[in-house]
């Protein structure tokens, strides 16, 4: 077949696939349906002409898209057999693979070139370049709009960020690989195609944030408790931190004094409010106190009557920096006194253990109270035994 033999292709091209905003129509045929790859396939429709007649019979077509009207490398292309053209009308569908989303990746201009022969013959006519247009509803897909400055939103105009999702209610972007075998979601910031930080849903649905040269995730989010943990991929508390925190100011706001954990050794015994000494034949643990005057003073179960430890200092595990019991240091905490033993505890009156166990008393031999105070009375107690609120200070 000759150049001269074939006329012209008039034609027009229906995408049944995203292959850009420089060659996007209107599908032709049914509705996709839920859960369905959309196809990079396109249906080309054209008139042939052939020996200034119109065309019959079977032919072949290769077509390519290019970047110019004339020139260049070809940026995808597919090739038909067996097209019919009856009376010159034609359609086939053309199939780009792979290839459509580079080829349509950028919204510039774009070419197509179609060469053509009878179906068995060896020569191919090269017809001219036709420039791809968009239809009108393709330039503008539901909910997805480019500013002038080539900013992207969806849901609305962008406001300032270079890609922006907008939602009124529910949520505004879901990533779902709708996989359980596997990690379902990830999203990653790179710099210059280099990834740097990966957030990702794990198979227990945990949410970790990975940094690109660790495959351990620098902070979980458990999906079961709610907790935090930076440095650690299995938090037990709220927050949960494997390394030096450095901060200027710290609020405790769950209450009021700083203790440290001890073992006590009358446990079955001991109680929050109870005074504690420490225990000469076992290094690092405490004993309730139980006589007067005892230098050996170590603090207050931290807890009775409702104020709560606020801050607890310990070595996890350590044989002699752990405990079960969290004793007051210095703060506010309820105590065990007994007014029947040195007289009625008024508020700025000394305390020091006594001979009840676990109950202080006022100190009012100041010889014997050195080194033995609890710290100072901030209510009274008149009579009995009871609790009263004690500013612990050791002295």
């Amino acid at each position: 077949m000759k150049r001269s033999t074939i006329v012209r292709v008039l034609s027009a091209v229906t995408v049944c696939g995203p292959v850009g905003a420089a060659v996007l129509g209107l599908c032709a045929g049914g509705t996709a349906q839920a859960q369905t790859v959309v196809p990079t396939a396109f249906t080309y429709q054209g008139r042939l002409d052939f020996n200034a007649a119109p065309a019959n019979g079977l032919f072949e077509m290769r077509f390519g898209v290019y970047a110019a009207s004339t020139g260049g490398g070809e940026l995808a292309g597919a090739q038909v057999s067996n097209v019919s053209v009856s009376n010159g009308l034609f359609n086939c569908v053309v199939d780009l693979g792979p290839q459509t989303g580079a080829a349509f990746n950028n919204g510039a201009g774009r070419w197509l070139q179609i060469d053509v022969r009878q179906q068995g013959a060896t020569t191919w006519t090269v017809l001219p370049r036709q420039q791809l247009n968009a239809s009108p509803y393709a330039l503008r897909l539901e909910g997805l709009l480019r500013d002038a400055a080539g900013r992207w939103g969806i849901g609305g105009i962008n406001t300032g960020a270079d890609f922006t999702v907008r939602r009124s209610s529910t949520a505004a972007m879901v990533l779902d690989s709708g996989d359980t075998t596997a990690v379902e979601a990830a999203y990653r910031l790179a710099d210059r195609g280099t990834v740097m930080w990966t957030i990702q849903k794990a198979t227990d649905n945990d949410l970790e944030v990975y940094r690109s040269s660790s495959s351990t995730p620098a902070m979980v989010v458990s999906n079961a408790t709610g907790n935090v943990g930076i440095g650690t991929a299995a938090p037990t508390s709220a927050l949960q931190v494997n390394g030096r925190i450095k901060t200027n100011v710290l609020e405790i706001l769950g209450g009021s004094d700083i203790a440290e954990p001890f073992d006590v050794a009358e446990a079955k015994d001991a109680a929050p409010g109870m005074l504690v000494s420490i225990d000469p034949e076992n290094p690092g643990s405490l004993r309730l106190s139980s006589a007067a005057y005892d230098r050996t003073v170590a603090g207050v179960i931290s807890g009775a009557n409702g104020v709560n430890t606020g801050m607890v200092l310990r070595q996890e595990g350590h044989e002699v920096a752990d405990g079960t019991h969290p004793v007051a240091m210095t703060g506010r905490v309820w105590a065990y006194a007994d007014a029947d033993a040195a007289g009625a505890i008024v508020p700025g009156d000394m305390l020091t253990t006594s001979d009840v166990p676990g109950h202080a008393m006022k100190a009012g031999d100041t010889v014997k109270s050195n080194g033995a105070v609890i710290g100072k009375a901030m209510t009274r107690l008149e009579k009995g035994r009871g609790l009263v609120l004690v500013l612990v200070n050791l002295q």
